[in-house]
């Protein structure tokens, strides 16, 4: 009977690190798409405040830190359009048209 209850726990603890991981690869592609359209909006010259970059930089930086414990994921895909938001970004702070921020 114990040794049941031992696999048994043993295969929901599995169980849990796959739904685990599972959840960190969707919300990574999830990123992921988030920075390809904030950089394709970008790009075409959207008006874009200092909160929504602000929230394209938050998901370049989820991103880049999934592929950090990821080696293994293609992360090839969005190289150019996290550098496009970066630029934006740094635009934007420079300015200081961040919304509610930067303002001495």
């Amino acid at each position: 009977m114990q040794t049941k209850i031992s696999e048994l726990d043993t295969k929901f603890d599995t169980l849990k690190e796959d739904e685990k991981n599972r959840r960190e690869l969707s919300d990574a592609l999830d990123a992921r798409r988030r920075i390809l359209r904030a950089s394709y909006e970008i790009s075409h010259g959207a008006d874009y405040d200092g909160e929504m970059i602000s929230n394209a930089m938050d998901d370049v930086t989820s991103y880049d830190n999934y592929c950090k414990l990821h080696p293994l994921f293609v992360n090839s895909k969005a190289v150019m359009a996290e550098s496009t938001v970066k630029d934006a970004y740094r635009r934007y702070n420079r300015q200081s048209t961040f919304i509610g921020g930067n303002e001495s």
